[in-house]
């Protein structure tokens, strides 16, 4: 009926926007980063209703969300949302810190 409809499509939303909020904030770590791509799965979930062909909607939405990570992740380097999509991005750039407070403490003692 969403196809036909697209105001069925509301309750879709209401029952799954949490959780595809969740997912986008675990991967990366950043409420307003998450907000933006949950934005992102349900504008392309709702755009892309007709290549929907049953099956789990969840397992539908959630592959949508690992799509726009990964889209994210590709979309340039040194973009803030791509380096947080990019999991390896954010261990390198987490150890450099590291390593840089290490040097600061070194330095004053």
């Amino acid at each position: 009926r969403a196809l036909i409809d697209p105001r069925t499509f509301a309750p879709l939303y209401e029952r799954y926007v949490d959780l595809i909020y969740r997912h986008c904030y675990r991967r990366l770590g950043e409420p307003e980063a998450a907000r933006d791509l949950t934005s992102i799965v349900f504008h392309k979930a709702l755009a892309g209703l007709s290549s929907y062909h049953g099956g789990s909607f969840k397992a539908w939405l959630f592959r949508i969300a690992d799509n726009a990570l990964i889209d994210a992740a590709r979309a340039g380097a040194g973009s803030a949302l791509a380096d947080l999509a990019d999991p390896r991005r954010g261990r390198r750039r987490l150890r450099g810190r590291r390593l840089s407070e290490a040097r600061a403490r070194a330095a004053i003692e």
